[in-house]
């Protein structure tokens, strides 16, 4: 892809989840041990669609993240047993939610280097959905809160998000770089505005993160490890 050289980027962003590290394979662990779990009261698979669809109607009022999660894997075991679920098994659930929180945090490779070597080149920030609290966790046991100038968590991702924050930070899109995992939260919405994003997919991808593309952004970058950013000209200046 060609690109305009005198394009100058002030302003680099990163997803945390999935994008700086592992996240989504958690839930997808947990997403297949509670629905086993619940085979004693419904078959696998309904589980799972049932709990999709409690999480699908929880994001509005709730949000994102483990919290928010675990609000969910509660509330779809007592509406699919119509609240004849065994006490001591919705507890059991209750402690698979609050199990997530004590994790480790695995950075995913080549997120350190890459760091290094754009700090003080560009201003970095981050800016990613979920809780607050859970991510700036998340961000301390990463070690990597000094790179960032910001740590934002904001509710959704989408374009008046990303203009607010350009507005707040003086920065015009076609200054900004989004890096993320998701194409429908980190990169479309970005794209939409007139900045620059690279897609780096990670082996696992929530559903309600699907989108298409189809070819139709100049500015796009498909990715396949996160050192493939240094190797970007529009990042070398």
């Amino acid at each position: 892809m060609l690109l305009e050289r005198q394009v100058m980027i002030k302003l680099i962003a990163f997803d945390a989840d999935d994008t700086l590290w592992e996240n989504e394979n958690f839930f997808f662990e947990v997403h297949e041990q509670y629905a086993e779990f619940m085979t004693k009261y419904v078959p696998k698979e309904e589980m799972l669609q049932h709990l999709h669809e409690t999480e699908m109607r929880n994001l509005q009022p709730l949000g994102y993240g483990i919290k928010a999660f675990t609000i969910s894997l509660m509330e779809a075991a007592l509406s699919i047993t119509n609240n004849k679920i065994d006490p001591e098994d919705l507890s059991h659930i209750l402690q698979m939610g609050k199990g997530m929180i004590e994790r480790p945090v695995h950075l995913l490779d080549g997120v350190t280097e890459v760091l290094e070597k754009l700090q003080g080149r560009y201003k970095l920030i981050t800016i990613t959905k979920g809780d607050l609290l859970d991510q700036n966790r998340k961000l301390r046991k990463a070690g990597l809160a000094d790179y960032f100038t910001d740590f934002i968590v904001v509710n959704e991702k989408d374009e008046s998000t990303y203009t607010g924050i350009l507005e707040k930070y003086r920065v015009d899109p076609k200054h900004f770089f989004m890096v993320g995992n998701s194409m429908k939260s980190d990169v479309i919405p970005a794209l939409e505005i007139g900045a620059h994003a690279a897609h780096i997919p990670f082996r696992y991808t929530w559903q309600h993160e699907l989108a298409e593309h189809n070819g139709r952004y100049e500015n796009l970058y498909e990715l396949k490890h996160m050192c493939e950013l240094l190797n970007i000209d529009l990042l070398k200046g």
